[in-house]
C-alpha cells in the first residue's frame, strides 16, 4: 500500500510538471477571449526633423483550459496561472517622416522603426503595423499566447536639448507564478541633424571615464547613506542620461546596477562637477539644457 501510495504521488508530481512546461501539450486551444483596440487612431507627434505617429494598442487573451486530462491537479496552487488573464499593452511611436533640408530620408525613418520595433522573446515586429493591421493581430496574439505573462511597451517622446531629441523606452512584464513585476526603462538619443543615435561618449571624454564613474559611486552613496545594499561600478557608465536644467541625471533600472529592492535609481550629477570632463558637444548639450524646464516638471 505504502508503495502504491508513493507512486501515485510521484505520478501526479508527473503530471503537474507537464501540466506546467509542457506547452500546448494538454492545453490544445485554450484562449477563450481575446480583444485588441484599433491603431487606426493616432497621434501625430513632430519633434524636431522628426514626425512620428503614438498609437495605444491592447490586447488580452483569457485563458480557460481544459484540465479533464489531469483533473487532479487542479489542487495544485500553480493551476491558478493558467486561468489568469494575460495582457500585452502596446504603446509604440513609429517614425513616418525624418526631414532635413526638406527631403524624406527614408533610411533615418527606416533605422529607427528598426531600432524601437518591440523584441520578445518569440522575435521582433518590425512591419509598419499600421499598413498591416491583419500582420500586427497574428504578431500580438502569439506573443500574448505564448507569454503566459502581462506585458507592457511604452515609447514616448521626451525632450529636444540642443541637437538631440529623447526618446523614452519601457518594458514591464510579469510571469504568471514570479515573485514580482520585472521592469526596464532606457533613452534613445537621436541626433536631430543626421538622425542617427547617439551615446555616452559623444557627451563625455573617454579619458574621463574612471572620474564619472568615481562622481557616480559618491553621489549614490551620499543619497542612499542608510541603504545596506552596495552597486556594481563597472556598470555605472551607461546611455541611460538626460540633460536637464541642473545637471546631468545617469539612470538605472532595477538589477542594471543593484538587487531588485534597490529599485529604479537616478543619480544627478551637477554641471559644474561635469564641465571639464564633457566633449564640445557635451558642453552645447549642457547650455541648451540650462533653458529646459526641471525633469519631471
Amino acid at each position: 500500500m505504502k508503495n502504491s501510495s508513493n507512486n501515485r504521488i510521484i505520478f501526479k508530481i508527473i503530471l503537474v510538471s507537464l501540466s506546467l512546461f509542457g506547452g500546448s501539450f494538454f492545453r490544445g486551444n485554450v484562449y477563450a477571449q481575446s480583444e485588441i483596440t484599433s491603431p487606426k487612431n493616432s497621434n501625430t507627434i513632430r519633434l524636431g526633423n522628426f514626425e512620428f505617429e503614438q498609437y495605444k494598442l491592447n490586447y488580452t487573451v483569457i485563458r480557460s483550459d481544459n484540465f479533464d486530462s489531469v483533473k487532479f491537479a487542479q489542487d495544485s496552487f500553480f493551476a491558478m496561472f493558467d486561468t489568469m488573464p494575460c495582457s500585452l499593452t502596446f504603446e509604440p511611436l513609429i517614425c513616418t517622416q525624418f526631414l532635413h533640408d526638406n527631403q524624406n530620408d527614408t533610411h533615418i525613418v527606416n533605422q529607427f522603426n528598426r531600432l524601437t520595433a518591440p523584441n520578445f522573446h518569440q522575435g521582433q515586429y518590425e512591419s509598419d503595423f499600421s499598413n498591416d493591421y491583419n500582420g500586427l493581430c497574428q504578431w500580438m496574439d502569439s506573443v500574448a499566447r505564448e507569454s503566459m505573462a502581462d506585458i507592457e511597451f511604452y515609447l514616448s517622446p521626451g525632450p529636444v536639448v540642443g541637437n538631440y531629441i529623447w526618446i523614452h523606452n519601457i518594458y514591464a512584464e510579469y510571469w504568471g507564478g514570479a515573485a514580482h513585476p520585472n521592469s526596464y526603462h532606457s533613452f534613445i538619443i537621436l541626433n536631430n541633424e543626421t538622425g542617427e543615435q547617439t551615446y555616452y561618449h559623444h557627451f563625455f571624454k573617454s579619458s574621463s571615464d574612471n572620474e564619472i564613474v568615481k562622481l557616480i559611486s559618491k553621489e549614490f552613496k551620499k543619497q542612499h547613506k542608510e541603504s545596506p545594499w552596495s552597486i556594481a561600478e563597472s556598470d555605472l557608465l551607461t546611455n541611460n542620461l538626460i540633460f536637464d536644467k541642473s545637471g546631468v541625471t545617469f539612470s538605472y533600472s532595477p538589477y542594471e546596477i543593484g538587487p531588485y529592492a534597490l529599485g529604479y535609481v537616478d543619480i544627478q550629477i551637477p554641471y559644474k562637477k561635469l564641465i571639464k570632463h564633457l566633449t564640445v558637444e557635451g558642453i552645447e548639450t549642457m547650455k541648451a539644457g540650462k533653458e529646459i524646464p526641471q525633469m519631471g516638471n
